[in-house]
């Protein structure tokens, strides 16, 4: 058991017979983590925590709905930093619980703490609990025998996928369920040289690139497994350790973890982490926040901070993947895997989403086109065209009174 100076003092049972409720996503990864953690904190403070969890397309509706009714059911969420120009004003502002305890914020990735749980103008309402970026996993048996190199653009991505692919072995997946499309059309736009939105929030992908990006993705269905289009990150890990897919392109701390364990994966050490083409993918942020109707704010705190220390966040890395959002966490674990040492870097350059209150609107019109220009029933023309149209609308009607400096 992991016993940390911060909640030592409640050791003493200052907490006991307390109860708190605890809601994260359901990944065999973010919610093993916290099970893992209730069961800890329990031990040490006598205080009880429930880990309610849900799918990643059903969390933001369930936890938009009781943020929005006033509902007293969680006093702790772990929410995704895309989020936040929408629930941010939900949560218990934290920044004086953080200099009351000398809480080590700096000691976070400022990269990744900018785009999980803090304001425009300092706020902050969440601790980061786990990040992530996009990236490559490949299969190196498989490249080492065709004399491969991991790609450094998506035509030689795709000229990969194509190569390794067989009747028994896809040459690639991805997670093609609708909600998870957009992060790989504009992780293609970028890496040519795209910008999303300009500084004054105007839409910028409206043009050759942004079509041919949605182009390539869509080519890719050719070298994926024949249900893809159904395929959400846990589907894509399971074909990736299977031995399935040569290549994944997907989050690594939703497969690091399964594909490292002799009792899940086929391709222990058969298998590498490459950066997306371009170099730099979507960071996807998670932090742990307090709901302003929370009935144990003071308990939902200490099970935060106890949660995102140090010595926990190497823990949950090790037993499942789950990347460290501290730089304290990332020295120790450089030393023991020299292969994750870019990983801080890589974490503090990637790119994110607008954290603005339209946001969810956003992602969902553009997600509904990409899927539909995936599956043919309109032309990737027209599903950028809308795309963009949509984003300029809805970005107008709350124009946001800061500058977009996301690109």
């Amino acid at each position: 058991m992991v016993i940390l100076a911060a909640t030592q003092a409640l050791a003493a049972g200052e907490f006991a017979g307390r109860e708190i409720t605890v809601l994260f996503m359901s990944s065999g990864t973010y919610d093993a983590s916290a099970r893992l953690a209730a069961a800890e904190f329990e031990a040490l403070t006598g205080a009880k925590v429930n880990v309610v969890d849900a799918p990643w397309t059903a969390l933001h509706e369930k936890l938009g709905i009781a943020l929005a009714t006033g509902s007293r059911d969680y006093d702790v969420v772990s929410v995704e930093g895309m989020w936040d120009g929408e629930m941010g004003p939900y949560f218990e502002p934290l920044n004086d619980l953080i200099k009351r305890d000398g809480f080590p914020y700096d000691d976070f990735i400022p990269g990744v703490a900018k785009n999980a749980g803090q304001a425009a103008d300092g706020t902050i309402f969440g601790i980061p609990h786990a990040a992530d970026a996009v990236a490559i996993f490949y299969r190196t048996d498989l490249f080492a025998e065709l004399g491969l190199k991991p790609p450094t653009t998506y035509d030689e991505y795709a000229e990969l996928a194509r190569i390794l692919h067989t009747s028994k072995r896809a040459g690639t997946v991805f997670a093609g369920v609708r909600e998870q499309l957009l992060k790989y059309w504009i992780t293609r736009y970028r890496a040519m040289g795209g910008v999303m939105l300009s500084p004054d929030w105007k839409v910028q992908f409206n043009n050759e690139k942004g079509v041919q990006a949605l182009e390539q993705l869509k080519a890719m269905k050719d070298y994926a497994p024949a249900g893809v289009m159904s395929y959400d990150n846990p589907d894509v890990a399971i074909a990736f350790v299977n031995g399935d897919a040569a290549m994944a392109e997907t989050w690594p701390s939703l497969t690091l973890g399964m594909a490292s364990d002799p009792a899940q994966s086929s391709v222990v050490g058969k298998f590498a982490i490459a950066p997306v083409p371009g170099g730099s993918g979507e960071m996807s942020t998670w932090h742990l926040s307090i709901p302003k109707t929370a009935r144990n704010k003071d308990v939902a705190w200490e099970f935060i901070k106890f949660m995102t220390s140090t010595d926990n966040q190497l823990r949950y890395q090790r037993e499942f993947g789950v990347n460290p959002t501290r730089y304290s966490a990332w020295e120790i674990l450089a030393k023991e895997k020299p292969e994750l040492a870019g990983v801080p870097q890589a974490l503090n350059t990637a790119w994110a989403f607008p954290r603005i209150p339209q946001w969810p609107q956003m992602y969902d019109a553009a997600n509904i086109q990409l899927s539909q220009a995936m599956s043919g029933q309109i032309s990737c023309e027209a599903a950028v065209r809308s795309i963009a149209n949509t984003w300029t609308e809805l970005i107008n009607q709350l124009k946001p009174d800061f500058a977009w400096r996301g690109d």
